[in-house]
């Protein structure tokens, strides 16, 4: 059965892989901070690639995840992950609100990656802050899709620029990764709040623009008034 010490067996595993494993090559390493980077400032305006994007991670993990459990031949194996993540990639695309769920989680398990957090106590307690953010995340859309995406994004971001320049120190890490975080919560903030400030001109115009043709109205309706008025006076006096 899947059950605590063979997930920490499995997170054990996955840690040494991070902290051992191949090297990243440079071109990778620049498409990662390119995304981290456009995620950072425009997650909110690209919400729907950028679930599409975590849609079809989360697919090929839980995809493989399946396949090992299972114990299956290489074909279908690969099968069960392409089946998975071509599901969740159209589902999170479509669905703005469950990509943004599955984006929260995604955010909190690269928060277990990036402070190797290698025991399920940790892991579940990770996992139960990112659904609870992933929950409030589908009833206050836009300001935290807006805080996911700058994390997601920033950290991308970060670890990326620090393995391009060869930065060991974990602490100088998280403050690349930091400081990409802040500024794509002050960008993407001060961009919908621009948004919000053009549609409420285009609202106060439209209201404007309603009561100058009811004030033409009115106006024509009270000259037509006092032209029949006139008339009848004439007809009176005759």
């Amino acid at each position: 059965m899947f059950n605590e010490p063979m997930i920490n067996e499995i997170i054990t595993q996955m840690n040494a892989v991070v902290q051992n494993g191949i090297e990243i090559p440079f071109p990778a390493l620049v498409i990662s901070a390119v995304i981290g980077l456009i995620v950072c400032l425009f997650g909110l305006k690209l919400v729907r690639f950028v679930n599409a994007i975590c849609g079809l991670a989360v697919g090929a993990v839980l995809g493989i995840l399946v396949a090992y459990l299972i114990q299956t031949d290489l074909k279908i194996g690969l099968a069960i992950v392409a089946a998975a993540a071509l599901i969740l990639t159209i589902m999170s695309a479509v669905f703005k609100k469950f990509g943004a769920f599955l984006l929260c989680l995604s955010v909190a398990l690269e928060v277990v990656g990036m402070f190797q957090m290698q025991n399920f106590t940790m892991l579940a307690v990770t996992g139960v802050a990112g659904i609870i953010i992933a929950v409030l995340t589908m009833i206050w859309f836009e300001p935290l899709v807006i805080i996911v995406t700058s994390l997601s994004g920033g950290m991308g971001l970060g670890n990326a620029v620090a393995q391009m320049v060869g930065i060991k120190n974990p602490y100088i890490t998280l403050g690349i990764c930091a400081a990409g975080i802040a500024i794509g919560l002050i960008v993407q903030f001060m961009m919908k709040s621009r948004e919000i400030g053009r549609r409420e001109a285009r609202h106060s115009r439209q209201v404007k623009e309603e009561i100058s043709i009811e004030s033409e109205i009115d106006r024509a309706r009270s000259i037509l008034d006092l032209d029949d008025e006139e008339e009848d006076e004439d007809e009176y006096e005759e």
